[in-house]
């Protein structure tokens, strides 16, 4: 959990849905693991390359589908009217068209 009254360095992804009922891929989140839509999946696999680079530090990424808990309605409430300013505020926005 971060908060934007931090200004953390983040890259904000923006990735095509797809069919939600399609979650082929697997992310590791603090022990944790989570299914993702095939997109959302290739796109980390993706940016991780960036991340791993021995010459840069880890890459922090926000990303809708993990960032907000999406079986929770009321913190969807809450979160969603908040993605301006997250997309704003971060230090780029990577796209991801499949």
């Amino acid at each position: 959990v971060v908060s934007l009254r931090n200004n953390p360095a983040y890259v904000a992804l923006s990735y095509v849905w797809g069919d939600a009922t399609i979650t082929p891929g697997t992310v590791s989140i603090d022990d944790h693991a989570l299914l993702v839509t095939e997109n959302l999946h290739a796109a980390l696999r993706r940016l991780r390359w960036h991340a791993y680079s021995k010459d840069q530090a880890p890459l922090l990424i926000w990303a809708d589908a993990l960032c907000i808990n999406q079986t929770d309605q009321k913190e969807k409430e809450r979160q969603i009217p908040l993605m301006g300013k997250i997309y704003s505020k971060c230090e780029y926005t990577a796209v991801w068209l499949g």
